[in-house]
């Protein structure tokens, strides 16, 4: 990791700013787009986009708060890394139920196959940042 010491006056590189910048960038497109498709074309799947485009948003903030060094809890690398792996995995989840929803009951609705895994796992982003990282 090459950003372990930007408490100490380390510099994030270009890469990190393009990636932070494009995830700022994808995550507004989300949340307008997901708010266009519930308000004007009344598209329940717009929750789906809210809701990532948000979670998107939140690491956005995280990464910019870390790159000026404002975090200095000692785990927060640790911390981060659990919860986008966990993330990762989430949406890796997600995709494999979404492209498979055809194998499950067709009365549920597309919008429960995409949010189902993030509803039941997030909180065990919870858990684990709770169980192994120390302030």
């Amino acid at each position: 990791m090459h950003l372990k010491k930007l408490g100490q006056g380390q510099k994030p590189k270009p890469i990190d700013w393009i990636l932070s910048l494009s995830m700022l960038l994808a995550g507004v497109v989300f949340v307008c787009w997901g708010m266009i498709m519930l308000l004007v074309n009344k598209d329940s799947m717009g929750i789906v986009l809210l809701v990532f485009g948000l979670i998107g948003l939140q690491n956005v903030r995280k990464d910019l708060q870390n790159y000026r060094g404002k975090i200095k809890f000692k785990m927060y690398l640790l911390r981060e890394h659990i919860i986008r792996i966990t993330a990762a995995y989430i949406a890796s989840f997600s995709a494999f139920i979404v492209v498979n929803q055809n194998h499950f009951p067709n009365w549920i609705p597309e919008v429960v196959y995409w949010l189902l895994p993030t509803v039941f796992l997030t909180p065990l982003i919870f858990k684990w940042v709770r169980l192994y990282v120390k302030k």
